[in-house]
Parts: C-alpha cells; sequence; structure tokens
C-alpha cells in the first residue's frame, strides 16, 4: 500500500476514534472572529491561562474548518501547566475528495505551558498519522525531519486554546466587566411605561413536569407547581475554574473539579 494512501486511512480512522471520545466531554466553542477580537479594548500585564476544566474539548471554529482539542490536565503548578492532547479536524470545504466534516487526526502530544507577563510552549511526545507511518515504515530519518519541520506549526492551536483559557479567567477575575456589560443590555431593551391604564388579561401559562404539560391561568397553581422540587437528570457535572470574590477585596483562584458521582451530562460553553 502506498504511503500517502497509508497516512490517509490512519488519519481518517484515529479521527473517527478522537470523534467519539469528545462526544462525552464538556466543551468550550469559539470562533474565530471572537478568538481575534476577544482582548480588544482590555488591558492586561499577565495572564491565568491555567485550564478552567480538568478535561475537556476546545473547539475552534473558522469558514471550512473546525478545529478539535482534547485536552486532558496531567500537572498544575503555580504558572505553569501541562497538558495531553488529542487533536483532529472537520473539514467543512472542499477537501480530498472526502465526505464533509469527516474527522481527520491532527497529533497527539503532550504539551507543558508556562505563563504571565511572557508565554513558553513546548512539545513532546508528538505523533501523528505522518510520523506513525514513517517510523512504521523504519523511515526514521524522514520522521525526526517531518517532527523538525511540522511540530510548531502542527500545534498552533495551542496558542488559540491558551487565549481562550486566559479570556474566562480574566472575565472571572473580572466580574465588573460582566455586570457593566449586562446593565447596558438591560438599557437598551427596557420598553416605555404604557399609558394604557387597562389591565391587560392574564393569558394561561404551561407549565411542564415530567414530560406532563399542565396549562393554567390561575397564577397560584402556577408558581406552586413550578416550585416543585426538580428531579436531577446528571449525577455528576463538572465545575470549571474560577475566581472567588471575598468581601474582604481577596480574590482566591478555585481549580475545576468534578462534583458528585455516576452519570455526567456534557456542557458546552459558546465564548461571542
Amino acid at each position: 500500500m502506498k504511503t500517502t494512501k497509508q497516512i490517509y486511512l490512519l488519519m481518517e480512522k484515529k479521527g473517527r476514534e478522537l470523534a467519539a471520545l469528545a462526544e462525552g466531554l464538556d466543551k468550550i466553542i469559539v470562533t474565530e472572529e471572537t478568538l481575534r477580537t476577544m482582548f480588544d479594548g482590555k488591558e492586561t500585564d499577565s495572564v491565568n491561562a491555567s485550564p478552567i476544566l480538568e478535561k475537556g474539548v476546545s473547539i475552534q471554529v473558522r469558514d471550512e474548518i473546525k478545529d478539535y482539542l482534547i485536552f486532558e490536565v496531567m500537572e498544575r503548578e503555580g504558572v505553569s501547566f501541562k497538558i495531553h492532547c488529542e487533536s483532529y479536524q472537520e473539514y467543512c470545504g472542499k477537501e480530498k475528495k472526502l465526505p464533509e466534516s469527516t474527522p481527520l487526526w491532527a497529533y497527539t502530544a503532550d504539551i507543558s505551558v508556562s505563563f504571565g507577563e511572557e508565554i513558553s510552549i513546548s512539545a513532546e511526545s508528538f505523533d501523528n498519522a505522518f510520523v506513525s507511518v514513517y517510523r512504521k515504515q523504519k523511515l526514521f530519518e524522514k520522521a525526526d525531519k517531518y517532527m523538525r519541520e511540522n511540530v510548531e506549526p502542527g500545534t498552533q492551536n495551542i496558542i488559540g486554546f491558551i487565549r481562550v483559557m486566559a479570556f474566562i479567567n480574566y472575565l472571572s477575575e473580572h466580574p465588573e466587566l460582566k455586570e457593566m456589560e449586562n446593565k447596558a443590555d438591560v438599557g437598551k431593551s427596557r420598553k416605555k411605561p404604557s399609558t394604557d391604564k387597562q389591565t391587560p388579561r392574564k393569558s394561561p401559562r404551561t407549565i411542564s413536569l415530567n414530560g406532563i404539560r399542565v396549562i393554567s391561568s390561575n397564577e397560584t397553581l402556577a408558581r406552586k407547581l413550578c416550585s416543585r422540587k426538580r428531579q436531577r437528570l446528571t449525577e455528576a457535572w463538572s465545575v470549571r475554574g474560577h475566581y472567588r470574590h471575598y468581601k474582604s477585596g481577596k480574590t482566591v483562584y478555585i481549580k475545576p473539579y468534578m462534583k458528585g458521582n455516576g452519570k455526567t451530562i456534557p456542557k458546552e460553553y459558546k465564548l461571542s
């Protein structure tokens, strides 16, 4: 079998495996435009780029490609961390005669990051379809040459990942920014008071309880139905990393953790 065909078969096989793995993980989704402009107008001397989840998927959406980075934190220490990465891509345009949205393995690596005023990134244990096939064919010099030329450009989605983590942590550390945005939105949507003194007729409300729909215009009944204890749908969930603000003015970073035991339902965080 020709080398090129072996490479693309491995890319597709591993890509489908990673896509299946990503289905069960929390996801952080960001568009290319948002990624590029998220820090516009914000002053930052240093950044906290620590991952807000212990394990999850960072998805960067561009015009013709979705870039997936499955990450798991291996180490955290001060202003540095190390993550194990499994990356794949889905091409939504005209790409090598493949069906639309076919997941293709991009790379696997352990990435070490140090952050602060400057950011340092290094990759270890890098592997992808090209390197795997070359090594399998005992073309070690070719594999080494490929790695020297392609590891840095091939892992560029790590830059976007760090930027997203830093931005989420920045907003958590500066809650006043979010409060200002919320007040501005409320001001825009506030309607002028009606001059009509006639009391509007109350419309029936629809309340859904465990799949059963109840329709009633009785506000007392509606309130009682809505206040009934909800049934928990998930026994475990991830709590993302965040800053805790105390009345004394002290700010403490809380690392991400899992809460509860049992089945989990993946969550999505969309940045816009």
